[in-house]
């Protein structure tokens, strides 16, 4: 029995130390500000305040969730404890949390006005207020509650500020006068009050239509009756993702989906309402052209098997179509495919040899590539002078610049409307095409620089005075030669003003010269002739007698032959050779003549 009582008060014990145990949720019992002297706060509008505060117990400071109110948000709201002041007034901001609270007494005072600007007139409506816009107000925060407002005529209309905003009021049909007053300015301006006439009917146009994706549409409105108080409309689009509203001009523009967009005008004052359904259709193709991939020659060279001048086989041609939108499926077509075939993805084929359009078709719209089909040992090569074309060139002077033009019955191609066509283009030779794969040169040349700008063919220059055949490999299929030659034939003096001849002579020849027919000091200039080719070269550069003997013929500063009726007699053995920029090339290329004067 014993045993059984003392389970029992045990038991009884521990149940009534449970109850006794158990914790209580703590709560908030005081708030505090801090830096809130006098219990109340003074701002300006505009201005902001954070409110510092602490809670008992103090072990609550970072738990505690206070909610935060304002008696007057038209006067100050808060947020987090901080205090917006929004316009002239007073309002009460209180936080609360669990059963404690805390308040303070905001007064907003208003920016002194210093400057600001009335309209000239204001057309307000018997019990509608309408707005009056202030312009040039300074400061830009200053408060129009700051400004001294009055009214002529009370009877006629009245005056309210709400929000920041000056409004007017029509009590009865008349015009009065709105005064305002600040420190250092009055303005005025006439306030006109008539009957109010509603809205009756809106009519947005095209009420229907239909535009591309990422195409525009203006729209126009109507409001009616044409003498309505307020014609003002307010603008909404739905759904805006589809496409965006331009209320200043009336521009509608699509996004990229597809869809039908309602745009709807509502009268300001008035539950009145037009609208126009736009529908947002894909995009159509406007424009198209064909380009050949990066890396090809903008003219679409092309060769069978990739055998000629390193031409691809096949190349894939590039559309652009606009607008940028558009994705049309582009149907192709070669116009002779004896010379290159397409496939539905715009890859050409070469097959033959010959120019050829490829067509590109885009929702109407069409397109042509030219494209130039090489076969091996089909085309013909020739070179001229002339980047125009015109003869062909066996020979060639200085400055020696070769324009390489095929000559190909294959040129012919047929045109968008099945007749042939001649391409007068596939002749000219083009500054990225057509390098020879090998050029072989007489004794006597060497490789330059090519000539003119843009680049259009191949230079050589001598290295001596020579003859022989350049040959030339265009890697097409044919090689061609030309002959050239730097050979002098005779050199001549003549005046250097005028170039009046003194006379001509022979390589290793003598010349005879009466000195009693020469005016006196005469000085004369040698000039180098050539009547095969490279004439123009070799006549072109500086000479330098290598040697004379005697050398009282020869002025060293000016580096000319001076003759005169003084000149002494005797037979002068005189030797030339280019000078300047040639001078190494052809140091050993000598000159030599015999001048006997008498």
């Amino acid at each position: 029995m014993k045993k059984l009582l003392s389970k029992w008060l045990c038991l009884t014990s521990l149940l009534l130390g449970f109850v006794s145990c158990k914790n209580e949720t703590a709560s908030v019992t005081g708030i505090y500000f801090t830096n809130v002297p006098k219990g109340r706060l003074v701002l300006a509008e505009g201005e902001d305040y954070r409110i510092n505060y602490e809670v008992e117990p103090q072990s609550l400071k970072k738990t505690a969730s206070l909610t935060w109110t304002t008696s007057n948000p038209d006067v100050a709201t808060v947020r987090r404890g901080i205090v917006y002041a929004q316009y002239e007034g007073e309002a009460v901001i209180t936080a609360t949390c669990d059963q404690a609270s805390a308040s303070v007494k905001v007064l907003v005072e208003a920016v002194e006005v210093t400057n600001f600007n009335l309209p000239s007139s204001v057309a307000a409506f018997i019990n509608t207020p309408v707005q009056v816009e202030l312009s040039n107000l300074e400061p830009e925060n200053a408060s129009l509650s700051g400004i001294t407002w009055k009214i002529g005529d009370p009877s006629v209309a009245n005056y309210s500020i709400s929000s920041g905003k000056l409004y007017v009021t029509g009590l009865r049909a008349g015009s009065t006068t709105l005064t305002g007053t600040c420190k250092n300015c009055t303005r005025q301006c006439k306030v006109v009050i008539d009957e109010y006439v509603p809205v009756t009917s809106i009519a947005v146009t095209p009420q229907s239509g239909e535009i591309s994706v990422g195409e525009k549409t203006t729209l126009s409105v109507s409001v009616l009756p044409n003498n309505a108080s307020m014609k003002e409309v307010e603008w909404s689009i739905s759904p805006a993702e589809l496409a965006t509203f331009d209320k200043s001009t009336l521009t509608l523009t699509a996004g990229e989906k597809t869809g039908t967009v309602v745009i709807t005008a509502q009268a300001k004052n008035e539950n009145i309402k037009g609208t126009a359904s736009v529908t947002i259709v894909p995009a159509k193709a406007q424009t198209l052209r064909l380009q050949c991939p990066a890396g090809v020659t903008p003219y679409g060279h092309m060769s069978p098997g990739g055998k000629i001048g390193g031409y691809p086989a096949t190349m894939t041609l590039q559309p652009k179509v606009t607008p940028e939108a558009a994705n049309p499926t582009i149907k192709w077509k070669s116009l002779d495919p004896t010379r290159a075939t397409v496939d539905q993805n715009g890859v050409v084929t070469a097959v033959g040899h010959g120019t050829v359009l490829i067509e590109a078709d885009a929702d109407g719209i069409k397109a042509y590539a030219m494209l130039r089909c090489f076969k091996e040992g089909a085309s013909k090569w020739q070179a001229c002078m002339n980047e125009n074309g015109g003869a062909p060139l066996t020979s060639i002077s200085y400055p020696g610049t070769m324009f390489f033009y095929v000559y190909d019955p294959a040129a012919y191609y047929k045109n968008t409307e099945g007749g042939e066509s001649f391409d007068s283009n596939f002749y000219l030779y083009e500054d990225t095409e057509y390098k020879p794969v090998s050029c072989s040169l007489p004794d006597g040349f060497a490789p330059s620089i090519t000539m003119g700008n843009p680049t259009h063919g191949f230079a050589y220059y001598p290295t001596k005075f020579a003859s022989g055949n350049i040959s030339i490999n265009m890697g097409v299929g044919d090689v061609f030669k030309l002959y050239v030659s730097s050979t002098i034939q005779t050199v001549s003096l003549v005046t250097p003003l005028d170039e009046k001849l003194l006379f001509t002579v022979s390589n290793g020849a003598t010349y005879t010269l009466n000195r009693s027919s020469l005016e006196y000091a005469t000085i004369y200039d040698i000039k180098a002739n050539c009547t095969n080719h490279y004439a123009n070269y070799i006549s072109s550069l500086w000479w330098t007698v290598y040697t004379c003997s005697p050398n009282n013929i020869y002025d060293t500063s000016t580096r000319r032959i001076r003759l005169g009726p003084n000149t002494p007699t005797g037979t002068y053995i005189i030797a030339l050779q280019p000078d300047g920029v040639w001078y190494s090339a052809m140091s050993g290329n000598i000159f030599t003549f015999n001048l006997k004067v008498q």
